[in-house]
């Protein structure tokens, strides 16, 4: 049992550390003036979250997060691996999109109860991804939200 929690700490202390506070002047390499970053408006109000994770690999994808430390609200967008350039669907086929905007299930909203998008990567290498994002989603009994004006810069961590 003591391992067991000494490895989620590690886990949790791990995930942490690979968070880049949007305060930080962080300048992803061979983007000039470009900032780490997550930005979209959710039904029209402005979602700035303090937390931008770089990404995390998750069975073949990788995960691009915007966090708030405050209250956990986040928006979770898992991009397979293999996806390069272009202009995407986000079905929860392919590309998934995840919202989780408090602790109740009514407040957690994800494509596996609907709802589709375009994520558009601008720029991928081997340091990071840069795009932008625009989707509908449900939570579990059918409520939609609307999210627009979606941007992220992350570096892989």
């Amino acid at each position: 049992m003591k391992k067991q929690i000494l490895l989620l700490t590690i886990v949790f202390v791990s995930l942490l550390s690979a968070c880049s506070k949007k305060g930080e002047d962080i300048t992803p390499d061979g983007q000039a003036n470009a900032k780490a970053g997550f930005f979209c408006k959710v039904d029209g109000k402005d979602f700035a979250p303090d937390f931008a994770y770089a990404t995390s690999v998750l069975e073949g994808s990788y995960g691009v997060y915007g966090l708030y430390s405050t209250n956990d609200n986040l928006i979770y967008l898992q991009i397979p691996n293999n996806l390069g350039k272009g202009t995407h669907k986000i079905d929860d086929v392919t590309i998934k999109a995840h919202m989780n905007l408090g602790k109740t299930n009514d407040l957690q909203y994800s494509t596996i109860h609907g709802g589709t998008g375009t994520l558009v990567v601008t720029e991928k290498d081997a340091k990071g991804l840069k795009g932008t994002f625009s989707f509908t989603i449900k939570n579990h009994k059918g409520t939609q939200l609307a999210v627009s004006a979606g941007e992220f810069n992350v570096l892989f961590k």
